[in-house]
């Protein structure tokens, strides 16, 4: 069977051959400039494209940062697994992020014991 040229494949097929790192690149990059469409029709502004791979790389470099330290902090604990621990230390850098999960956390221990307020 004769090698497809690369004109011939498919989208979908030229990203499954990618490593999985670029996949990931590849698919954070679609979601901003996805979101990014949605501003530019919101607030009638233009975004370039430089700005689209700014955003994406200093993306990618975060989610690099948050994956070596939930290793370590595994680590730390002697362990091999990354677990929910790890993210909740994580996380707590985060006020916002920790403010929301102390919401759901607030509503959710309301539900199960003052359930007659939310039926």
């Amino acid at each position: 069977m004769a090698k497809a040229k690369p004109s011939d494949r498919s989208i979908g097929e030229e990203f499954d051959s990618l490593p999985n790192e670029q996949k990931l690149k590849a698919a954070m990059y679609y979601s901003i400039k996805e979101i990014a469409k949605e501003v530019e029709q919101e607030m009638e502004v233009s975004i370039s494209a430089q700005v689209l791979a700014t955003v994406s790389e200093s993306l990618n470099r975060q989610a690099e940062y948050y994956a070596l330290d939930l290793e370590n902090f595994a680590k730390h604990a002697k362990r091999t697994t990354i677990n929910t621990d790890d993210v909740k230390l994580l996380a707590r850098r985060n006020d916002t992020l920790v403010s929301k999960f102390f919401t759901c956390y607030i509503l959710t221990v309301k539900r199960l014991f003052v359930p007659s307020i939310f039926h």
